[in-house]
Parts: structure tokens; C-alpha cells; sequence
């Protein structure tokens, strides 16, 4: 069981660490990601709070407006947005090293997303209303501007869960606080497996 879950935990490493290389040679990634100090310099490593940081889901969405594809990335902590660097975007570029990407815009911390539902049919451009196979996600996050895109419908509910269930898990671990000192060197990690009360 433990070599089973260390290949795992090698597999899910190397996945974030293809995705920071193909985003690093678009650019500066962290001058594109980073903000408020919430979000990393580096995909892999540990989460503010929450162990080592994972892809939990990616697919495609599109601009509402511009109808611009946006591949998509929920991380265990953050929403990042991307696009080819070189031409059309779709999930066939997933998968291959050599298709550059580029960050669309500021990626999103989950804590942060306060709104996320099926957009208001105003919201949405008359060209683009009752589309059968799509439907218009609304998501909105402080110090962010609002996202409406469309989504598979096959596809909307389970974006939606999947995005509550990465806040939610956010919100169950204790958060940590840096501490600057010289005497102190390395990374200290805890892991709290079940807990009644913790002491303050």
C-alpha cells in the first residue's frame, strides 16, 4: 500500500511539475500567478494549507463573449486559466509537453471565490442563450473580475461540486502561519488524521 501511494504521489508531482514547465517557458510564471501573497512562485510544493498541491480536475471552457477556449485547471488550492501559446486550444494539447501554454489570466484562489452558479439568462449574449450542449457558469471572487464562460452541460454540475468540495476541504484543514526567524531552518509539516477540539 505505502509503495502504491508514493507511485501515486510521483505520478500527481510530476503532472504539476509538466504543467509549471510548459507555463515557465511562456514568460515569468510567478509574475502572472502570484497575488497577495496567497498564491505560489511554484506549482509543486505544499499548499498554505493543505499537504502537497494537486490537479484535481481540467477540461475546457469558453469565453462567453469572446468565445476564446480556456483550458482549465482546479488545483487543491487555487483556479488556474490557460490557453495555447502557439494556436487552437483544446484537451488534445493536455497531454503533450511540447504545446506551450499560457496563463489567461490572474489564477484564483478558491478561498477567495465567493459566487459561483448558472449565469442569469441577462448576463448571457441573446446569440448564445438556450445552446443544448452548453450552459453559463457565473463565478465571481474577491479582488477578481467576474467569470462567465460556458460549459458542457454534461460537465457543469460535476465543475460545480468539484469546486465546493476543493473550498470545503480548504476550509476543514488548519491554516498556518509563516514564522521569520534566523534560528529556524527547513519545513516543518503536520498532518492532524482526526480531531475532537485543538488547543489555541
Amino acid at each position: 500500500e505505502r509503495v502504491n501511494k508514493a507511485m501515486l504521489e510521483g505520478e500527481e508531482f510530476e503532472k504539476v511539475a509538466q504543467l509549471q514547465r510548459r507555463l515557465s517557458s511562456h514568460g515569468k510564471f510567478s509574475a502572472n500567478v502570484i497575488t497577495d501573497g496567497k498564491l505560489p512562485s511554484s506549482l509543486n510544493g505544499l499548499t498554505r494549507n493543505y499537504g502537497e498541491r494537486k490537479v484535481l480536475k481540467n477540461g475546457i471552457w469558453t469565453k462567453l463573449r469572446s468565445r476564446r477556449k480556456l483550458l482549465v485547471f482546479l488545483f487543491s488550492d487555487f483556479l488556474l486559466l490557460t490557453e495555447s501559446a502557439s494556436g487552437e486550444t483544446s484537451l488534445d494539447i493536455i497531454g503533450s509537453e511540447e504545446e506551450r501554454l499560457k496563463i489567461y489570466r490572474k489564477a484564483i484562489h478558491l478561498d477567495d471565490i465567493w459566487l459561483i452558479k448558472e449565469a442569469e439568462p441577462l448576463k448571457v449574449p441573446t446569440q448564445f442563450q438556450n445552446l443544448p450542449n452548453l450552459r453559463a457558469l457565473e463565478i465571481e471572487a474577491h479582488d477578481s473580475q467576474p467569470l462567465l464562460v460556458h460549459v458542457p452541460v454534461d460537465e457543469f454540475d460535476d465543475w460545480v461540486q468539484s469546486i465546493y468540495d476543493a473550498k470545503r476541504m480548504l476550509k476543514s484543514n488548519v491554516e498556518f502561519q509563516t514564522v521569520s526567524s534566523s534560528d529556524i531552518k527547513g519545513t516543518l509539516r503536520v498532518t492532524i488524521e482526526s480531531a475532537n477540539s485543538l488547543p489555541l
